[in-house]
C-alpha cells in the first residue's frame, strides 16, 4: 500500500505542477494578447501610422473580376489574364530545355509545387504498381506491341522501386501552374494558342483552368497554397529538369545563325537591325586567337547571302580582302600613295518609312547629311591647331551654313529627283543622246572657295590656312 500511495501521491503532485503549470501558460497567453491589444490601440490611435500605405496598396490593382467570363478574369479596366496547369507530360524529358519555352513566353508567372513522398510510400506504391503491370503483361491479349509496352513500363517500375530503396533516387508530386497577362482579349487568345502550340511539339498538354480561374489565381501566387490540386509523379532526375538554369535565347525571326546556346543546345539567329534591340551597334570581346575575325567575316558573309545586308569593313591589314573578292564586292585603297579619292559631300539616297503611309519611300536625308560633313570639316580643322579658340559654336554655325550654301547652288534638296539634271540633246554617231545626268557633287575646294568669300575676315582667314593643306 505504502508504494501504491506513494505513485498516487507523485501522481497527483505531476497533476499539480501540470495544473499550475497551465495557469502560468493561460496568464502568459493572457498578458500577450493584452499586450497586442494595447499596441494595435496604439497603431490605431496613431494617425501616422494608421494611414501608412503598405506593400500590398502599391502593388494590388484596382480590382480583379473572375466573374466575366469563366475562361479568363479582366484586372482593371484595359487587362486581362488566364489561369492554367500543365495536364500532359511527355514521358522522358531533356535537362535544362524542359520548360524552357514555357518561362520565357511573353508575360507568364509560373509555380511549380513540388512535395516529396517519403521511401517507405513510394516503395509500397511502386511494388503495386510492378503487380498491376506484371497482371496486365500476362494478359496482354496476344498482341506483342502491348506486350513490349508492358514489359518496358515493368522494368522501369522495378528499376525505380530499386533505385528508391538503396537510396539513389526519390519519388515527388509536382504541380505547375501559370498566369498568362495579355492587355486586350484578342491578344490574349493568340498568345494562349501560341503557348499551347510551342508547348505540344514537346509533348506537354497545357489544360486552361475553366471555373477555376480564382482558386488557379490564388495557387500562382507566393503562397504555398494549391488549391488546384492537379499533381505529377517525378523522379529527381526528371525534377531536376523542371529548374530553370538556362538563360535567354536569341532568336530572331529574320536573323542569319551564328552558333548554338551552349546552355541549351538550340540555334542562334541573330539580326542586327531587330527592333528588340537598342541600337545597331556591337562589341566582341576575346582573346587572342579566339576567334573574332573569323566571327565578323561569317556573320558577314551569313548576312549578305541571306538578308542581302551591305557590309562595309575599315581593313588596316588588310584581312578581309579575300571574303570582299568572295562576296563579289569591291576592294577600294585609301592611302597617301592611292587614286582613290573620298568626297565627304557625296550624296546617297535613303530607303526609309513614311509617317503618313507606313510605306518605303526613297529620301535624301540632307539635313543630317549637312551636320555629318560639318563634324567632318570641324575635326579636320580641329586636328590641325592646337589653340581652340576660334573653334566654337559660332564656327560650327558658319562652316554648317557654308555646307548648306554648296548644297543649295545645285538645288539640291530632299527629293532625290534633285541630283539629276537634263542635259541637252547630242548627236553621237547616228543617235541623239541626252536625258537626265547625276550633278557634279561638291567638294572640299568648292567649300573652301565659297568659305574664302565670306564676309567674317578675322575668323575665316584663320580657319582658310588651317584648312589650306586640304
Amino acid at each position: 500500500m505504502g508504494l501504491f500511495s506513494k505513485k498516487k501521491d507523485k501522481k497527483q503532485q505531476s497533476v499539480k505542477e501540470n495544473n499550475k503549470g497551465s495557469k502560468k501558460d493561460t496568464k502568459g497567453k493572457a498578458n500577450e494578447d493584452i499586450s497586442e491589444k494595447i499596441e494595435l490601440n496604439d497603431e490605431n490611435s496613431n494617425v501616422f501610422l494608421k494611414n501608412k500605405r503598405s506593400l500590398k496598396d502599391l502593388i494590388a490593382p484596382e480590382s480583379i473580376d473572375f466573374t466575366v467570363d469563366h475562361r479568363y478574369a479582366e484586372i482593371g479596366d484595359k487587362n486581362y489574364m488566364k489561369n492554367f496547369y500543365v495536364g500532359l507530360l511527355p514521358n522522358s524529358v531533356n535537362f535544362a530545355s524542359f520548360l524552357h519555352g514555357l518561362y520565357n513566353f511573353g508575360t507568364v508567372d509560373t509555380s511549380i509545387f513540388i512535395r516529396p513522398i517519403d521511401n517507405e510510400t513510394a516503395k509500397a506504391d511502386l511494388s503495386k504498381l510492378r503487380t498491376n503491370l506484371e497482371m496486365e503483361y500476362l494478359d496482354n491479349g496476344g498482341s506483342t506491341n502491348r506486350a513490349d509496352d508492358m514489359a518496358s513500363k515493368v522494368a522501369e517500375a522495378r528499376r525505380l522501386r530499386e533505385e528508391v530503396r538503396d537510396g539513389l533516387n526519390k519519388i515527388y508530386e509536382v504541380s505547375i501552374q501559370g498566369t498568362l497577362y495579355e492587355d486586350d482579349l484578342r491578344t490574349l487568345k493568340n498568345s494562349t494558342d501560341q503557348l499551347k502550340e510551342m508547348l505540344s511539339q514537346q509533348d506537354i498538354g497545357l489544360k486552361s483552368a475553366t471555373y477555376c480561374q480564382e482558386e488557379a489565381f490564388t495557387s500562382n501566387k507566393p503562397l504555398n497554397d494549391n488549391k488546384l490540386g492537379e499533381w505529377h509523379t517525378f523522379d529527381k532526375r526528371s525534377l531536376a529538369c523542371v529548374f530553370p538554369f538556362t538563360s535567354n535565347n536569341i532568336n530572331h525571326p529574320n536573323g542569319v545563325p551564328i552558333g548554338f546556346n551552349m546552355d541549351n543546345g538550340l540555334p542562334i539567329f541573330y539580326d542586327t537591325f531587330h527592333r528588340g534591340l537598342d541600337n545597331y551597334n556591337m562589341v566582341i570581346f576575346a582573346k587572342s586567337g579566339g576567334g573574332k575575325s573569323t566571327f565578323i567575316k561569317m556573320l558577314a558573309a551569313r548576312s549578305s547571302t541571306l538578308d542581302n545586308v551591305q557590309n562595309i569593313a575599315l581593313d588596316i591589314e588588310p584581312e578581309y580582302r579575300d571574303i570582299a573578292d568572295t562576296l563579289g564586292g569591291v576592294n577600294i585603297d585609301v592611302g597617301s600613295m592611292s587614286t582613290t579619292i573620298i568626297n565627304p559631300f557625296d550624296i546617297v539616297v535613303d530607303i526609309v518609312k513614311d509617317k503618313l503611309t507606313g510605306k518605303l519611300v526613297e529620301k535624301i536625308l540632307l539635313s543630317d547629311k549637312i551636320n555629318g560633313v560639318t563634324s567632318i570639316l570641324m575635326t579636320m580643322a580641329k586636328g590641325q591647331t592646337e589653340n581652340n579658340l576660334y573653334y566654337g559654336d559660332m564656327t560650327r554655325m558658319i562652316i554648317k551654313q557654308i555646307v548648306k550654301k554648296c548644297y543649295d547652288d545645285l538645288a539640291i534638296t530632299e527629293d532625290p529627283a534633285s541630283l539629276y539634271r537634263r542635259a541637252d540633246d547630242q548627236l553621237v554617231g547616228d543617235k541623239i543622246v541626252g536625258g537626265l545626268v547625276k550633278k557634279e557633287m561638291p567638294t572640299i575646294s568648292k567649300w573652301y572657295q565659297t568659305l574664302e568669300k565670306c564676309p567674317m575676315r578675322i575668323l575665316i582667314q584663320h580657319m582658310s590656312l588651317t584648312l589650306i593643306t586640304y
